[in-house]
């Protein structure tokens, strides 16, 4: 007669017994078989002697044993449990530090909404008893055989000789994590079929010796390696975090190579080492609906980074609706994000649909999150939370499928202590968090966007004679460019407007800004605009003075902005304007 096996368990713990109480009534309710407690002590000795416990869920927050401590000393006492870190409060270097080593596998902020509480269950506890699904693809028999046993019995481990072999293809459709190696597939390139094979599963690598740290993974479409011979604890902690990265990334690896391999990825141009990890993590978040938050500098691309990230999604059939939020006044903000109603206030006299709602089935790009007021940063909260709106005079909620994508220039960590940024909302927005590098950091890119947008100027202007001297290249090169990409991209259709008839673009006029090397901080620009006839004063290119004004104004916007950093407010400070003002001036401008 067959031993019966214990059901699943999920474990709570935290230091709050009615935070426990809590969860445990949910997940009763969902038919789960719940184990609570408050100390995390007695956490690992449950975890020691139940083997039946496929779910450790931990708040951050506790007295004796903070809930990442807890995790990491998880993950050695019981490396087969799914370990889900469940606060409003996580810090977001180390909760990284603790995916990329596999203590985590994901963490549910707080307050907790009961269907992702609910998903996250029933994905770690699962008709197979909580085991994972792991097939071996290996030709060498020998080798083969040692894996699996080097995985043991908490595996429920299948090896195959080739990924067409007789119920291969079924297997791997259910798989958790493929081993696998590079020869096994005949081929690096045929590695990447897998994903097609096994569409939820990570890809763990095994390979011999200094093979190991030349893998370049992601070219390959793999999520780790370990060393041949495997050793047994090594591999089991590899297949943890193999299985971690591929869920919270949600990776595509066909798009991963093409990333890898191109100075193009969608609207983004690009070579550089920075744009090419760039390219990684989007090529490898947009499958997902996970909310993403692109941080950088003015002018370095962030809606760039938001429309790739839509066109490379599933929903690039849907809208992309982007939202400045610093550009639209306080007063109609929570109208132009949520819509309103007729009668709602006066002046509206017909209902109106939000940038939310107009967003729906697609991607909605919050621009300069960091803006926003405290009051309209509790409504965005529970916007993201419930996935709903609430016209502006109507209590009725309206349900939106939407992915949320933010940017800012401010650091909102920074923000928080200030008082100017609430917390749980930084952690419902920094999911995922993209930096987009400045341009003075990308090296090679200077010279391929150059050429881009001379391309595109000339395009425009009908021409194809155009081009750039040995002098004018080197020169751009040299430049810090802290206007970034938006003031290469200015500069260079001034140059093409002014070209003379032999179509060579002698000079490049950047002397109003300091040069300095790639690494150097950024400087200040000196106060007044160089003269061509020397000391300070305006050049007249001969232009109407309505544009010279413009010109000016532009470039004295630009010097400010790189002056703090791309801090608006204190450069409308420094500007003797208010921010709502240079808001204004930089929208008129079209320097967003």
């Amino acid at each position: 007669m067959s031993e019966t096996r214990p059901s699943p368990q999920i474990l709570v713990v935290d230091d709050e017994p009615l935070n426990v109480e809590l969860l445990e009534r949910i997940l009763r309710q969902e038919g789960f078989a719940v184990l609570g407690t408050t100390s995390p002590r007695e956490a690992l000795g449950l975890l020691e002697r139940s083997p039946s416990i496929r779910l450790l869920l931990s708040d951050q927050r506790m007295p004796d044993m903070t809930g990442l401590e807890l995790l990491e000393r998880a993950q050695r006492i019981a490396p087969g449990v799914m370990r889900v870190m469940v606060s409003g409060h996580a810090d977001a270097e180390a909760f990284v530090g603790a995916i990329n080593g596999g203590a985590v596998a994901r963490w549910i902020g707080k307050p907790i909404e009961t269907v992702e509480l609910v998903k996250v269950a029933q994905e770690a506890v699962r008709g197979d008893g909580g085991k994972l699904r792991v097939i071996v693809l290996d030709p060498d028999e020998e080798r083969r055989t040692a894996t699996l046993e080097a995985l043991g019995r908490d595996v429920d481990a299948t090896g195959f000789r080739r990924r067409n072999a007789p119920g291969a293809r079924d297997a791997l459709l259910g798989a958790d994590v493929v081993v696998v190696t590079p020869q096994a597939e005949g081929g690096d390139s045929d590695l990447l079929r897998l994903a097609a094979d096994a569409p939820r599963a990570g890809i763990l690598l095994v390979a011999e010796g200094e093979l190991v740290r030349s893998l370049d993974l992601a070219a390959l479409g793999a999520d780790d390696v370990v060393r041949s011979p495997v050793d047994p604890a090594e591999i089991r902690f590899r297949l943890r975090r193999t299985l971690s990265r591929a869920r919270a990334q949600g990776r595509s690896r066909k798009v991963d190579v093409v990333a890898a391999t191109t100075d193009r990825f969608g609207s983004m141009i690009g070579k550089s080492a920075p744009m090419r990890i760039i390219y990684d993590t989007i090529a490898r978040v947009a499958p997902s609906d996970v909310t993403v938050i692109i941080y950088g500098e003015t002018g370095t691309g962030k809606e760039l980074v938001a429309r790739t990230l839509h066109d490379e999604s599933p929903r690039k059939r849907g809208p992309f609706v982007a939202v400045n939020c610093a550009a639209i006044p306080e007063t109609l903000m929570e109208s132009e994000l949520f819509g309103h109603e007729r009668g709602a206030f006066t002046g509206a006299d017909r209902q109106r649909i939000g940038r939310f709602e107009a967003a729906d089935a697609g991607t909605i790009f919050l621009d300069e999150i960091g803006e926003l007021t405290p009051s309209l940063q509790v409504k965005l909260l529970r916007v993201l939370q419930e996935r709903e709106i609430v016209r502006l005079g109507s209590g009725k909620p309206v349900p939106i499928d939407i992915r949320v994508v933010a940017a800012t220039n401010v650091d909102l960590e920074r923000a928080i202590k200030n008082g100017r940024f609430r917390e749980d909302l930084y952690y419902r927005l920094n999911v995922v968090a993209i930096t987009m590098p400045p341009l003075r950091a990308r090296e090679g890119d200077v010279t391929l966007l150059g050429e881009h947008f001379l391309e595109s100027c000339q395009r425009r202007m009908g021409r194809s004679d155009i081009r750039f001297s040995e002098r004018a290249l080197e020169k751009m090169v040299r430049y810090s460019w802290p206007g970034n990409v938006r003031e290469l991209q200015n500069v260079i259709e001034r140059e093409v407007a002014l070209v003379g008839p032999d179509a060579m673009i002698e000079e490049v006029e950047l002397e109003e800004r300091p040069m300095r090397p790639p690494s150097a901080e950024p400087t200040t620009a000196g106060k007044g605009v160089s003269a061509q006839g020397g000391g300070p004063g305006v050049v007249w290119r001969g232009e109407p003075i309505r544009d010279l004004v413009a010109r000016v104004e532009r470039e004295v916007v630009e010097q400010a902005l790189a002056k703090f950093g791309g801090n608006q407010a204190r450069a409308a400070e420094a500007l003797g304007i208010t921010k709502q003002s240079l808001s204004q001036k930089l929208e008129k401008l079209r320097m967003r």
